[in-house]
């Protein structure tokens, strides 16, 4: 069976805006395996930055935000063995996308000019 979308988000961060306390943000809202990476990240604002956005998107795909109960570390945004960004929900948040009959939440990251977009799917 062919796989079908159910929901679909996307974020804009600037940079500037993680920037000035990107440390404290990464706490609030990194897992703990995102802060491994957050921590060997070369460019930690721009990361986190992505990883901010990424997780909006995820959570508007989802059609709830921050609502239901839903925090920021139940959606992790991880990498594949080629580097890609992978979205892992726990909680609240794999409860919402199973609720919803998906499977699966795809995300990509992307920055340029100092901004960080990411988009995300939530599918079947």
């Amino acid at each position: 069976m062919p796989e079908s979308v159910v929901g679909l988000g996307i974020d804009v961060v600037a940079l500037e805006r993680v920037a000035k306390d990107h440390e404290r943000l990464a706490e609030r809202i990194l897992g703990s395996a995102e802060l491994v990476l957050y921590a060997a990240s070369t460019r930690p604002a721009e990361f986190l930055a992505g990883r901010f956005a990424a997780k909006e998107a995820v959570l508007k795909a989802l059609g709830t935000g921050l609502s239901e109960g839903i925090s920021w570390k139940e959606v992790e945004i991880l990498r594949s063995p080629e580097g890609a960004p992978v979205a892992a929900l726990r909680g609240k948040a794999a409860d919402r996308l199973h609720a919803l009959g998906a499977s699966r939440a795809l995300v990509s990251i992307s920055h340029d000019a100092g901004l960080a977009v990411a988009v995300a799917q939530v599918a079947r």
